[in-house]
Formats: C-alpha cells, sequence, structure tokens
C-alpha cells in the first residue's frame, strides 16, 4: 500500500508540472514583457488556475514573476460557475493558447462565441473549424514570434468570426 501511495503522488506530482508547464505562462509573460513599451499602462494579465492544478508554489512563481516585470497580474484560484465563467470570457479582450496540446479545448471555443481575439499555437488544429475562411484566430508558430502575433492581435480590429465556426460550435455545445 505504502508504495501505491508513493507512486500515486508522485505520478500527480508530475502531471500538475506537466500540465502547468504544457500551459507556458512563463512564455507568455515573457512576450508580453517584450512589448509592454507598446501595449496600454492598465494591461493586466489574468490566469485562471481555477481547476486546482496550479500548486501554490507554482502559483506564487508566476505572481513573483510578473511583480518582478512589473507586469499587472490578477489569478484567479477559485471554482468558477457557468456565469462567472462567461463573465470572464466578457472581460477579456484577448486570449492567448499556445498550450503544448490541447486542441479542441472548450474554452477556445467560449473565446470565439464571445468574439474575442485569440492567439493559438499553430500546432494545435482545429480541423472542423479551420476549414472556414478566414481563420478565427492569429496563428503563432513559435514562442520567438509570440510577443509580435500578440501585438499585431492588439492592433488589429479583430477577426470576424465565420457564421459556419459558430454554428458548428453551438451545435457542440458552450462547453
Amino acid at each position: 500500500m505504502g508504495c501505491n501511495h508513493t507512486l500515486n503522488v508522485a505520478l500527480e506530482a508530475f502531471l500538475r508540472r506537466l500540465i502547468l508547464t504544457s500551459h507556458r505562462h512563463e512564455a507568455i509573460i515573457d512576450a508580453v514583457n517584450s512589448i509592454k513599451d507598446q501595449l496600454p499602462d492598465n494591461l493586466t494579465l489574468l490566469f485562471p488556475f481555477t481547476y486546482g492544478w496550479g500548486t501554490q508554489e507554482y502559483v506564487q512563481s508566476i505572481k513573483d514573476k510578473c511583480a518582478s516585470l512589473g507586469i499587472k497580474a490578477v489569478f484567479v484560484e477559485e471554482y468558477l460557475n457557468m456565469e462567472d465563467l462567461y463573465t470572464l470570457r466578457m472581460a477579456t479582450d484577448m486570449f492567448v493558447h499556445v498550450q503544448t496540446t490541447d486542441a479542441g479545448a472548450s474554452c477556445v471555443m467560449q473565446y470565439i462565441l464571445c468574439h474575442k481575439k485569440i492567439v493559438h499555437g499553430s500546432w494545435m488544429k482545429y480541423v472542423d473549424l479551420e476549414r472556414f475562411n478566414p481563420l478565427f484566430y492569429y496563428p503563432v508558430n513559435n514562442l520567438e514570434e509570440l510577443g509580435s502575433v500578440i501585438l499585431e492581435a492588439y492592433r488589429s480590429a479583430g477577426i470576424d468570426i465565420p457564421e459556419g465556426v459558430i454554428h458548428a460550435i453551438m451545435d457542440r455545445g458552450w462547453n
């Protein structure tokens, strides 16, 4: 029993580290830091750590990084019901999604339905949605270009979401 428990705890810790590093929060902070002089002074990054994957140490390291770079940030650590989740999506101007995996993420679909700007890693394919033109996001091909793509999205008027994309998502549901 002790061995299995130790293995389970170690596996859970490994999975948490893997999932958190796959979100690439530090890369997003670095990208924003590289262009922050070209962004509004009231820029605030929002980090939703709402489903228990953010260890206190990890969340604190992200808080510390933002503070050390003078980047304003808000950290949401409690569970959000659907109404609060909708409010969070609507209050956001831009969503940066550069995880290593997670194509088909419901959060991307939610931001699309809220007509928000999305910077999205081109390595995550949405085959059923990308068949509609134009693309519904600002593609980033690698983390080195993340800052310039965020700046492009910020400066743009936004992307008109093709009706086919909206209907395809609505057929699936909000989450």
